[in-house]
């Protein structure tokens, strides 16, 4: 279901960005605050932009999941006991 959103912000960019914590510097380094940032700012649908949002976690949770099968289990991970090193 669409929702009818007007295409203009009475907000500012300054000001959409002063809603963030630390607002300026993660919109210039962080790609999703900064999405998020320009849709505010164009009036996007807020439940359009969650939607985006949880889109974005559920892929890199399940990218997250495929690596952790790729990877070797811990019991086939050897590390040295350096416990005993001084013994010799």
């Amino acid at each position: 279901m669409e929702r009818n959103v007007s295409t203009s912000s009475r907000y500012t960019l300054r000001d959409w960005i002063s809603y963030f914590r630390n607002g300026i510097e993660r919109y210039n380094r962080s790609p999703i605050v900064h999405q998020v940032v320009s849709m505010l700012c164009q009036n996007n649908d807020p439940y359009r932009i969650i939607d985006q949002l949880c889109e974005i976690i559920d892929k890199q949770q399940k990218d997250l999941e495929e690596a952790i099968k790729r990877s070797p289990s811990p019991s086939h991970i050897i590390t040295p006991d350096i416990s005993k090193e001084g013994e010799k």
